[in-house]
């Protein structure tokens, strides 16, 4: 469960963080060349962010959508949870029903 949660958050703040290394470099760039450095400032000033985070909130959709239609198991099939056997943790796992 942690590492879907995980997953859902990468894909929210990925796009995020594409935009925000892209003004922090393009700032940089800026600086270093022969323009002012107020255009500098004028590129982090630009309202790029809330496309990037409608950007992740596509791929969290995309995301869960491919999780709850395209995953899983078949409906005809019967979930075995976990036992202790032996000694050791047989995970669960879903059978086909005969």
């Amino acid at each position: 469960m942690i590492k879907t949660l995980l997953l859902y958050l990468i894909f929210f703040f990925l796009p995020l963080a594409i935009y925000l290394s892209w003004v922090y470099f393009r700032a940089e760039y800026l600086q270093r060349g022969n323009e002012s450095s107020s255009e500098g400032d004028n590129v982090s000033k630009r309202s790029g962010w809330p496309w990037a985070i409608a950007l992740g909130g596509l791929l969290v959709m995309i995301a869960l959508f491919y999780s709850a239609f395209l995953g899983g198991s078949s409906p005809d099939s019967e979930y075995m949870p976990p036992s202790y056997k032996d000694g050791k943790i047989i995970p669960g796992k879903s059978i086909k029903r005969d």
